[in-house]
């Protein structure tokens, strides 16, 4: 049963990041806006976290190396949360300070997620 739970878990997790991933494949020329005007390569960026999240959601659903995809994806998330979503917070427009502060939000519980599901992943040592 438990192994179960932990499967049906593992993939309703990922859902949303394969779908993301492929959404920033398909969907690239119009994500480029969201990005910092400072941060240079442009749209190299959306093709590599898309490229990212396809990976983790991949790794984490099929069980290979499950910690390490959880680890990195709760730095991926923690990364959008500091460039992306910090500074949509301080704009002066009301609706997207409110987006903002929805991104931290959504994307911090999310990378205490994947930090949770890679601690539970971790083989155990033997003592």
């Amino acid at each position: 049963m438990k192994l179960t739970v932990l499967l049906v878990a593992r993939i309703l997790f990922m859902v949303p990041f394969l779908m993301i991933g492929m959404h920033h494949f398909m969907m690239a020329d119009k994500m480029v806006g969201m990005l910092p005007s400072w941060l240079p390569g442009g749209i190299v960026w959306i093709y590599l976290t898309g490229f990212f999240e396809l990976a983790a959601a991949v790794a984490i659903i099929t069980a290979i190396q499950i910690r390490l995809a959880g680890f990195l994806l709760c730095i991926l998330l923690l990364a959008y949360v500091a460039f992306l979503h910090i500074p949509s917070m301080m704009s002066a427009d009301p609706s997207t300070s409110m987006l903002g502060l929805i991104g931290v939000m959504k994307d911090t519980g999310l990378a205490g997620g994947a930090l949770l599901l890679s601690h539970i992943y971790t083989k155990k040592k033997s003592a």
